[in-house]
């Protein structure tokens, strides 16, 4: 190509860059007006004597009254959070009467998509990095060579990838990967244990999380991009939200949720049937009011253990929910929640192991520390995966303390099983039987730590039972899931794990919350914009990116 001819194709290129860039601009400057004019007509809203009505205090429902407060300029004195509970619940990092802390084996969350947690947080840029470790037998250090995938896995996967939602319902990713040749593959392990996945979960949700996931294709084990996420948020921002709305006036109210009142032929809620202590009362709900269900009771089937207690199987109906009290009243118009919550024996077990001395910290810390390239001081959270361990262990290696309420002389770490229906390597039961101190064995034994002489054990154990934590993930039809507004014009909105929310990854925290922002803004017509979901899916770099990572 001549001279001249080369400088007029980048003279061409250049003015359809900085056409492009000032497009950009326009629409920022563009976006930012709608939103300066919707922030002004919403300072002049009258809601009058309008009332709000939560029924949840969990994530779900803090983030819901936030939003009301924040952004609807919703009056905090007439919003209602009801837990739902004639007592309180185990919230995370409450103290247990067996001396241990509870938590629910959630560790980490990456920026990249949390659009809504993240500000909601406030901790957007704050914190080191988590660093991982995948552990063989005997706590080996094993270092993957790319994802382990075959020819036909990657066929599956692409295929996968392109498929409709509609085309996947009621199918299991163990029937779209027949055999076990990829579930025993790298790719599989790493994708599993971090993110508490089984072989039973529905297709269409595994789809869901490669798509929303996809920039770390590659990084699943260096893990560069995760972030801690405090285990217990009850200590941290969600504590800050409740004692801001106190302040402002907002009522948390007990009792026990028995039912839902409606008006004939609609999907508009008139009343309330709480029970407490003992007594039925019927709180009325005026034509203005609105009403949003959360999954504030998500763990109310949960049950706990302690060092030398194994804990109970769940004590409670599944198809009691607030989802399934609505829903028994309305059939065919809020979803169908017993294909989430009819229970197929699979479920969760978390725990939080506390030690008197940093002794055996520091043994898993250097354990950690042979399997990871980056320095020990760039990273404030360390993931050690289990890869032999028939209970599919995860354990967590947090800062100290992590915990508002751990006492200053103890070191804890946390950990799930995602299959503990499996008897152990050395302690043969199922970890469901198993004591925190049996746990505790368990774990050494696959760490490679010797167990005789007898390693340092916890001085206290909380054990966890999650009886619903795949219910989110259960395979369905396109229909099942209730939408967050089920009737535009009235008063009923669903948010949290088991609201429909396009594109997003069920049973994650940012699903709560951003149905929750969709639930308010869609009540009260709130004119503003709701970050979307970052479609990483359509960039082409990043999509080129992930097919390199399945051919390696």
């Amino acid at each position: 190509m001549k001279k001249r001819q080369w400088k007029k194709a980048l003279a061409a290129g250049g003015a359809v860059a900085a056409a492009a860039i000032v497009k950009k601009t326009c629409e920022a400057q563009a976006k930012k007006q709608r939103q300066k004019e919707a922030e002004e007509r919403m300072k002049k809203r009258c809601y009058g004597a309008r009332q709000a009505y939560i029924l949840g205090d969990g994530l779900t429902g803090l983030a819901a009254a936030w939003y009301l407060v924040r952004d609807a300029r919703f009056p905090a004195d007439q919003i209602h959070l009801l837990s739902g509970r004639e007592e309180a619940s185990k919230e995370e990092g409450a103290l247990l009467p067996g001396g241990g802390l509870s938590g629910s084996g959630q560790y980490f969350l990456d920026e990249k998509t949390c659009e809504n947690l993240w500000p909601l947080s406030g901790q957007a840029g704050k914190g080191g990095q988590v660093r991982a470790c995948l552990c063989g037998r005997g706590g080996r250090a094993l270092e993957l060579d790319g994802p382990g995938l075959g020819r036909a896995e990657r066929v599956l996967l692409g295929k996968l990838l392109l498929a409709g939602e509609g085309e996947l319902e009621g199918q299991t990713v163990s029937q779209w990967f027949s055999g076990d040749r990829f579930f025993r593959t790298g790719f599989w392990l790493l994708w599993s244990r971090l993110y508490g996945l089984r072989e039973s979960i529905g297709l269409a949700e595994f789809r869901r999380l490669l798509l929303r996931k996809v920039p770390y294709f590659g990084k699943m084990q260096d893990m560069d991009w995760a972030v801690p996420f405090r285990p217990a948020p009850e200590d941290g921002f969600m504590r800050e939200i409740r004692e801001l709305l106190a302040r402002r006036g907002g009522r948390f109210e007990d009792g026990l949720v028995k039912g839902l009142e409606w008006e004939a032929n609609s999907l508009r809620v008139t009343g309330l049937r709480l029970e407490k202590k003992g007594q039925e009362t019927l709180l009325s709900l005026e034509a203005e009011d609105i009403c949003i269900l959360t999954d504030g009771d998500a763990g109310r089937r949960d049950t706990y253990g302690s060092l030398d207690q194994a804990a109970a199987p769940a004590g409670l109906p599944a198809q009691d929910s607030f989802w399934a009290l609505a829903a028994s009243k309305r059939p065919g118009l809020l979803g169908n929640p017993s294909v989430f919550e009819e229970g197929d024996g699979q479920e969760a077990v978390s725990f939080v192991m506390s030690f008197r001395r940093d002794l055996c910290r520091e043994r898993l810390d250097a354990l950690a520390a042979r399997g990871i390239q980056r320095e020990a001081e760039t990273a404030s959270g360390t993931e050690l995966l289990l890869g032999a361990s028939p209970w599919g262990l995860r354990l967590f290696l947090p800062p100290q303390p992590c915990f508002l309420r751990q006492p200053e002389e103890e070191t804890v770490i946390l950990g799930t099983g995602l299959y503990p229906e499996r008897p152990g390597s050395y302690i043969q039961k199922p970890m469901t039987a198993c004591t925190g101190r049996e746990i505790w064995q368990e774990t050494a034994f696959q760490l490679g730590i010797p167990l005789s002489p007898a390693p340092e054990e916890p001085v206290a154990a909380a054990i966890r039972r999650m009886p619903d934590f795949y219910a989110p993930s259960r395979p369905h039809a396109v229909g099942d899931r209730a939408p967050v507004i089920p009737m535009e014009g009235g008063n009923l909105a669903l948010a949290g794990w088991m609201a429909e929310v396009p594109e997003e990854v069920p049973g994650s925290r940012e699903q709560q919350v951003r149905s929750a922002r969709m639930a308010v803004y869609g009540l009260l017509q709130v004119e503003k914009e709701i970050p979307p979901v970052t479609p990483y899916r359509k960039d082409a770099k990043v999509l080129a990116r992930a097919v390199q990572v399945l051919y390696r």
